[in-house]
């Protein structure tokens, strides 16, 4: 597949690269300087060929933590190549949200986590926690070790609950740790080692009542 990259300027994506690094930076607790780039994609076909397969239409944006690069649908063709309408805040929520998988990968030093977890504190980071539908109780996302459709429905407010339970230092520590597991089991025995408690929808749940 060839394609055709031409360097632009866009004051309003720079805008929002500028405010959500610098909020990142802050979250993250990064001391090093971080490029990242970010690639405009005109149409679904080329959204399909970068990613090598069949994308739904609500893929907007992707990120490749290796590159340290984010692409992101153009604001322009929302309407056309995707099923979700264009806003200024969706946006800077998608930039935010890509950008923050960058740094999660960097801090962790890995590639490799379960797809709640990383989307979770993306969805947290980028602010998605305060527009979208709460739910009263947890269910379905611990059946998103690997992506799927519905993992972004409780993740985002299960990491906002362990920040709000046991601090966003706890949280970090445990991004770090991530480095290296291999498996749900793997990831469940580190958890239990770090908040004290074995990872389950019981056990989150029974967070909501503290």
């Amino acid at each position: 597949m060839i394609f055709d990259l031409k360097k632009k300027e866009d004051k309003k994506i720079f805008r929002i690269y500028k405010k959500a690094y610098k909020n990142l930076k802050k979250f993250y607790e990064f001391k090093e300087d971080i490029n990242i780039n970010v690639f405009v994609i005109n149409n679904r076909d080329c959204i399909n060929a970068l990613r090598m397969k069949k994308t739904p239409k609500w893929v907007i944006g992707f990120s490749n933590p290796k590159i340290n690069t984010i692409f992101i649908l153009d604001r322009k063709k929302f309407s056309k190549e995707s099923e979700h309408k264009y806003s200024k805040a969706k946006y800077e929520r998608l930039i935010t949200h890509e950008m923050s998988h960058i740094f999660f990968y960097r801090l962790m030093n890995d590639l490799k986590s379960p797809a709640w977890f990383s989307e979770g504190v993306a969805l947290y980071t980028d602010g998605n926690t305060k527009v979208m539908e709460r739910p009263k109780k947890f269910e379905n996302f611990l059946k998103f070790y690997k992506p799927g459709s519905g993992m972004f429905k409780e993740s985002g407010f299960v990491i906002e609950l362990l920040i709000k339970r046991f601090g966003k230092k706890k949280l970090l520590g445990m991004i770090k740790k991530t480095k290296g597991v291999k498996n749900k089991k793997q990831f469940e025995k580190l958890f239990k080692k770090i908040y004290g408690f074995n990872l389950n929808c019981k056990n989150i749940n029974k967070l909501l009542d503290k």
